[in-house]
């Protein structure tokens, strides 16, 4: 699989590595218009854990919670593949694995 994605890093190491390098924010275009900020939130630092995404989209104020499943590693995600093919009523599948 050339060219995916080998490693992730959390947001503490990106910090780590910023100060390493010397980034300076002078260094950062600011000047373009950007709307990653309008969205950001410390909800957003919890998604490589399993379940963040619904977190983070805040799913109990739009789901039920039997509409949903949260899937830790590649057997429970079959395993709501399986489920999904079944039942209608699930909306949103939440899955995290690392291979």
């Amino acid at each position: 699989m050339t060219g995916e994605v080998d490693e992730a890093i959390t947001f503490k190491e990106l910090q780590e590595l910023i100060e390493y390098t010397k980034i300076q924010r002078t260094e950062i275009d600011t000047t373009k218009k950007s709307d990653f900020n309008d969205y950001y939130s410390n909800y957003t630092k919890i998604y490589p854990l399993a379940g963040a995404v619904a977190q983070t989209i805040n799913y109990k104020d739009i789901l039920k919670e039997e509409q949903i499943i949260i899937c830790d590693g590649i057997p429970e995600t079959n395993e709501a593949i399986k489920k999904m093919e079944n039942d209608t009523n699930i909306k949103f599948v939440d899955p995290l694995s690392c291979l």
